[in-house]
């Protein structure tokens, strides 16, 4: 909650600062998630200074990448994504709760389960060439939302660690809501 929070927060001074009659446009800048970012706001009123707000936006952008990022192979999603026991964060668990409420929504349409897919027809962040009929079939088993609990907080173990396996729907009828 604490990102949202802290988010809510320079989400607000964005929204604050573009509402005053004045204007002092700034740009931020800076590199994140593999390339570059500018922000443009009108920093009228702001009692921060620039270097603050862009430490904040920064900083912002370090704890998703940290946490969401799929071409940081140290991040929370790419750990759990190759089978590790990783401790999630509250945005990981919101991303996960919010994605599985969207393949509800769109009948299976949004699938974020569907990274071996993506794998064999070389989407992904490996090599592929053009599938087979068999691969994939069998990437399709390994595939679906709807094989996995609603919830990420729900398969958190009392360790407060989760790895992949930990979603899965158990053959004892677990079953999505």
């Amino acid at each position: 909650m604490k990102l949202y929070s802290r988010l809510a927060a320079v989400l607000a001074v964005f929204i604050l600062i573009s509402c005053q009659s004045s204007n002092q446009y700034v740009v931020l800048g800076g590199y994140a998630q593999g390339g570059t970012y500018a922000v443009k706001l009108n920093a009228a009123g702001l009692r921060m200074s620039q270097p603050e707000l862009q430490h904040a936006v920064d900083s912002l952008l370090e704890k998703i990448d940290f946490s969401l990022s799929g071409y940081n192979k140290g991040s929370l999603l790419s750990r759990f994504n190759a089978g590790e026991r990783i401790k999630p964060d509250s945005l990981l668990c919101a991303v996960y709760d919010a994605s599985y409420r969207f393949f509800c929504e769109s009948d299976g349409a949004l699938d974020v389960s569907s990274g071996p897919l993506f794998d064999i027809w070389g989407f992904g962040f490996k090599a592929g060439e053009l599938p087979n009929e068999e691969q994939i079939q069998d990437a399709m088993t390994r595939c679906g939302m709807d094989r996995l609990k609603p919830r990420m907080e729900d398969a958190i173990g009392t360790d407060g660690l989760i790895c992949a396996q930990d979603l899965l729907i158990d053959a004892e009828g677990d079953a999505p809501v």
